[in-house]
């Protein structure tokens, strides 16, 4: 039996409190199924200690990113923003997870867009990667990330289900794309399509574990783990007319690139 492919996993929350009974085995598992490096990235500020701890748990597999996520927004303390810079200065941390949601329930506010905006500035500050959500606010989000033109840190469009129109301008903004569990699904025919238009280089995997089980986990209605990984590489190197290992290697290499600045070490 071949040793499973190395594939590194961009977007996950080993913070969320759907792992905190087996994180170590979740890793574990992980690891045993070819996964080399996992980008953890938090949703609130109680995320951040946790991800903290694990990122000096386990510095070669772990690049650790702190923000807030829109959802997260409306009920952050008075000065998230002032400890999350704090945090920043502190050490190799990435930013995120951050970005603007308009299918929430009142949509897009103006806090979102200011923590959106100012959570870019931090990342362009201290040079660091971005991590972003976006759902229903595509032309908005667009606007905001072209002000960033000439900027140092890269940004991280994660699950991505936008216009394909934004592809080939990836690279002149500093943009990547990631995709988990979605182009698995039966007739996943506008997450394929993504895939397979993506440019190379700029494309990543992930699990965005403990959420998007891919198939045919999710028909059991499973817990995501990066475990899982190997299913969306497949799904991905399908879409791309790639063998599972050139997809492995293409999306570690833009994995190397992207959290570069949120490692204390390199993948292992």
């Amino acid at each position: 039996m071949s040793p499973p492919l190395p594939l590194c996993d961009a977007h996950c929350h080993l913070a969320d409190a759907r792992f905190a009974a087996d994180l170590p085995e979740v890793i574990a598992r992980a690891r045993a199924a070819g996964v080399v490096a996992i980008h953890a990235v938090a949703a609130e500020e109680a995320d951040w200690e946790a991800l903290r701890v694990l990122g000096e748990k386990y510095p070669d597999f772990l690049a650790i990113s702190f923000g807030m996520h829109p959802w997260f927004v409306a009920g952050a303390a008075a000065g998230w923003e002032k400890r999350l810079r704090r945090l920043l200065a502190s050490g190799p941390y990435g930013v995120g997870e951050t970005g603007l949601d308009g299918k929430i329930p009142g949509g897009v506010t103006q806090a979102q867009r200011d923590a959106f905006r100012c959570q870019l500035d931090l990342a362009e500050e201290f040079s660091r990667p971005v991590s972003v959500h976006l759902r229903g606010a595509w032309d908005e989000a667009w606007k905001i990330l072209c002000e960033r033109d000439n900027a140092r840190s890269l940004v991280l469009l994660h699950s991505f289900s936008g216009p394909a129109a934004w592809l080939p301008e990836l690279e002149r903004h500093n943009l990547f794309v990631s995709f988990g569990g979605a182009p698995t699904r039966p007739n996943a025919r506008k997450p394929l399509a993504l895939a397979a238009a993506a440019p190379a280089g700029r494309v990543l995997l992930e699990s965005d574990a403990p959420d998007q089980t891919p198939w045919p986990h999710c028909r059991e209605k499973t817990r995501n783990e990066p475990a899982f990984l190997g299913e969306i590489a497949s799904a991905l190197a399908a879409a791309r007319g790639e063998t599972p290992a050139q997809t492995a290697a293409e999306t570690a290499t833009a994995y190397r690139a992207f959290t570069a600045g949120a490692r204390r070490a390199p993948p292992a």
